[in-house]
């Protein structure tokens, strides 16, 4: 049953049944269910990569509009670095990475937060370096790939010089061998290889007389 067809019973309920303790239970529930789809979104759009676990369990449990509110409030006040001052400047830089990665990241019908580039850049910021091969064609290996000249499909490496938790100097690659615009992230080097990842035909059989 969907969350509008759910709606209309219950409101239907509430009509027929004024002034019940029924109706009043079932309009407790018309109110939690006009209220989750903007706290969904949020949860599973807007915050997907930072919010912890626990956090999303505790969040599920508020049943009204003001503790929702009360709740983001809070989830922010405990990432603010600088606490005591107007601006809270971690909640400020994510839903800048938020907007940067859905105005150049979306592809192929996806969201840019949805995308493994998305993802990365709003859980680690803008990378140090990028190394673009947009077009794909030509690419000299270097000698960790074997080297020697080879035809790619278009690919990224992104470089940062420290990612906490982490480690340093991390090279993530993602590849576009769709070529449709979505770039995955990849541990395999050979992905972007399109000579490598071609299958080869089976030449046609002989008919013999």
């Amino acid at each position: 049953r969907g969350k509008a067809q759910a709606a209309i019973e219950y409101r239907d309920f509430i009509q027929f049944y004024p002034n019940t303790p029924e109706a009043r239970e079932v309009e407790r529930k018309l109110a939690v269910l006009s209220t989750l789809t903007p706290y969904k979104k949020w949860m599973d759009e807007e915050v997907a990569y930072i919010i912890s676990d626990e956090e999303r369990k505790a969040f599920r449990q508020r049943p009204t509009a003001d503790e929702g509110e009360k709740f983001i409030e809070q989830f922010w006040a405990r990432r603010d670095p600088t606490p005591g001052t107007t601006r809270n400047e971690m909640k400020e830089e994510y839903y800048r990475r938020l907007a940067y990665v859905n105005d150049h990241y979306g592809a192929n019908g996806l969201a840019g937060w949805r995308t493994d580039r998305g993802r990365i850049y709003i859980q680690y910021g803008p990378p140090d370096a990028i190394e673009s091969h947009s077009t794909g064609g030509l690419y000299q290996r270097p000698a960790s790939e074997g080297g020697g000249l080879t035809q790619t499909y278009p690919f990224e490496q992104w470089m940062y010089r420290y990612i906490d938790g982490v480690g340093q100097n991390i090279i993530i690659e993602y590849v576009d061998q769709s070529g449709n615009g979505e770039y995955r992230m990849t541990m395999d080097p050979q992905a972007k290889d399109a000579l490598i990842q071609q299958i080869p035909v089976a030449p046609a059989p002989v008919n013999s007389r």
